[in-house]
This record gives structure tokens, sequence and C-alpha cells, in this order.
């Protein structure tokens, strides 16, 4: 069987069988790949230290249904973001983004530059503040990026409070507010935010952070809690399903 070398973040590990581990990896080379580490799991195993989160040098053994680590050396083990029950909750929502954004084998070098600039980050700064910002250029990267800049119905610049249609995937004008109203009270109060000016220079600050200079930021509590809800349910819309570790993290 033929090998690979890489570099690679791992996003999760799970236990398998009696003594091994299976890994989910981002590769700079080969994007994400699904690999089994056999006795991962004893205690004088070489793998020991795959754990995740961490950034390392891999050596794999390509296989028919799944890839085996063969080596693996760390580069970098973020272990603070394991140690601290808080870190470690909105890296795994990082990852699991990640995970359910892009599929298997699809090469994708900003992916795994912002996976390491986020943990890299995270480690440092408020990891709440980190992995919302990470989130949010993770959409962008995907192609999923909602408007905020004009109305998304009839093309408009805005006046603000105007409105955030997750359906529609972006922000509405009050012109279209008014005539799509009946809808939006059909559909449920969910549908249909308050979108303020405060919320997009906060959004524009997310989308144009500059990981190797992040500055500062001042976000009031209720524009920082008005973006999360936004994310959420713009996760919720394009994924189709409730992240677990956003289960985790509301229950922090």
């Amino acid at each position: 069987m033929a090998e690979i070398k890489c570099e690679a973040v791992i996003l999760f590990t799970r236990d398998w069988g009696a003594s091994d581990r299976l890994a989910a990896f981002f590769t700079k080379e080969f994007g994400k790949l699904t690999v089994m580490a056999y006795g991962a799991r004893y205690a004088k195993s070489s793998f020991g230290s795959l754990q995740p989160f961490a950034y390392a040098a891999v050596t794999l053994q390509q296989g028919k249904n799944v890839d085996r680590v063969k080596q693996y050396d760390i580069i970098r083990s973020f272990r603070e973001l394991r140690e601290d029950l808080c870190r470690m909750a909105y890296s795994s929502f990082v990852a699991e983004l990640v995970s359910e954004l892009w599929p298997d084998r699809q090469t994708d070098l900003q992916v795994f530059e912002l996976l390491l600039n986020s943990f890299g980050l995270m480690v440092k700064r408020n990891p709440r503040l980190v992995s919302l910002a990470s989130a949010w250029q993770l959409i962008n990267i995907a192609g999923l990026k909602p408007e905020f800049s004009c109305c998304v119905m009839c093309g408009c610049s805005l006046s603000y409070p105007a409105g955030f249609d997750i359906g529609a995937g972006g922000t509405v004008c009050n012109a279209c507010l008014k005539l799509n109203m009946e809808n939006y009270k059909k559909n449920g109060p969910d549908c249909i935010l308050n979108f303020t000016e405060s919320d997009k220079e906060f959004l524009d600050f997310i989308f144009k952070l500059d990981w190797q200079v992040p500055g500062e930021y001042k976000v009031s509590g209720a524009t920082l809690l008005k973006v999360e809800k936004l994310l959420l349910q713009f996760i919720r819309c394009n994924i189709d399903k409730q992240l677990k570790s956003i289960d985790f993290i509301s229950k922090l």
C-alpha cells in the first residue's frame, strides 16, 4: 500500500474497538481524511498523543476503506484547549463545523490555516469571540456568506433597524419587510430577526479580521448575542441539523 505524508489538524477522535482510535484529520495537502490509529489506546503506544485539536506531521498508509496512521509527530499539541472546558467546547464547535461543511478529500488551504490560527488565538483570547469569528469566516470560505450590505429582495440600501431573513440569506429593507409581513407572521417570529447598524459593524469586523494582527474590538452584550443567534440559525438552515457541540456549549 502507498504511503503519504502530510500536515494535519485533528478535528476529533473516537475510541474504536478495544484498543484502536478513529480520527478525522484536516490536512494541508488532502483536505479532510478519516483515519485509523491501530493500538492507539495501549499505554505504550506512540499514538497516545493523538488528541483533538493537535497539529502534527503524519505519515499515512493508504487503505481500501480507511487510511492507517503509520507515524505521528506533534508540531503543536494545543493541550490548553483540551485542559480548559470552555476552550474545549468552543474548539469542538469550530472543528465540528469544518467536519460538516467540507466533504472528504477536498483540499482547502484557507480552512487548514484558519484552524491553526483559530486554535492559536483561542489559547490567548476569549474563546467565545474567537469561535464566533472562526465560524462566520468558515461560512464565507464555504460560499455561504449572507448578504448584509443591502436588501436581498430588492437590492436597495438599508436604513436601520432592518430585518434579517435567515431563509432568504440576508438582510431585508423596511419596505420589503412590510410587503412580506404576513408570510413572516405565518412562519414564526424567528424567521425574521431585527438587524441593527451595530450588528452590521460587528459582522464587518469579523469578516475582515486579520488572524495575524487581530487587534481589539469592543462589542456590546446585545450585539454579541444577536450575531451569535444569527450564526446558529444560519448554520441550522444550511446544514439542516443541530451540531452536538452547540448542545454542549449551551450546558456550560
